[in-house]
This record gives C-alpha cells, structure tokens and sequence, in this order.
C-alpha cells in the first residue's frame, strides 16, 4: 500500500512537471498544484513508526522510499533550472522538501476550496522564488 502511494505520487509530481514545459516557473506551479490536489505523505509519521506492525528496518525503507518519491522528480527539474542558469540553489535536496512542505501545508487549512488552494500553492511558490525582501 504504501508502496504504491509512494510510485503515484513519484510519477504524479514527474508527469506535472513534463506537462507544464520547459519553463521552470511553470514547472513550480504545476507541482504546487498537484500537491494540493492529493493527501499529504506525512514523513514525520513514517519515521516516528506510525505501524507498529513494521520493524524499524522496514519502517525506514519506508521514510526512504517516500522522500524519495517526493524529492527526486523535484530535484531533476531544479538540476535543469540551475544547468540553464535559471536558478542558484546550494542544496537541491533541501529546496525539492522545502517546496514539497509548503505544497502540502495548503492541505491544512480548513475551509478552503481548491481554486483558493491552488492560487496559495502559487503565492508559495511565488515567495520561494522571489523572497520576502523588497527588490
């Protein structure tokens, strides 16, 4: 099951970026919108042996398994951005999971509709790319 789960979102978040083009800006919005389309992968949990059936060994495989599943494709396209000079990240694994945790977080907030979700996914995005200081 959670296998599965992993893959989906694995080839979820690779075929919206593929779909969105060639410009990076767009591939960001397009993973935002995926994200707030689909339950979150709860890391924490996985790690913190949210199964008590599963063994510590395959508990881990697990939390492997997911991160991932959530940061490779991510990666890829940031790997794309910076080669093209688009973009100057020093950790491309800690950008891919700093997007994938502000994607997921607009899953928290009750009482919004999608359309709502999906321009805060884009604000996310927004302030990701751009920063909070005034240029």
């Amino acid at each position: 099951m959670f296998k599965h789960r992993f893959e989906r979102h694995q080839q979820g978040i690779a075929t919206a970026i593929q779909q969105a083009g060639d410009h990076f800006l767009d591939q960001l919005y397009a993973i935002a919108d995926w994200f707030t389309t689909q339950p979150a992968i709860d890391l924490n949990k996985i790690q913190q042996g949210d199964r008590p059936d599963l063994s510590p060994a395959e508990i881990q495989r697990l939390a492997n398994m997911a991160y991932d599943a959530l940061r490779l494709p991510i990666v890829a396209a940031l790997q794309r951005a910076k080669a093209k000079h688009e973009i100057t990240i020093i950790d491309d694994n800690m950008a891919a999971m700093a997007l994938v945790s502000l994607a997921q977080s607009t899953r928290n907030i009750p009482h919004m509709d999608l359309p709502m979700r999906k321009r805060l996914g884009h604000w996310l995005v927004d302030m990701l790319m751009n920063g909070w200081r005034p240029r």
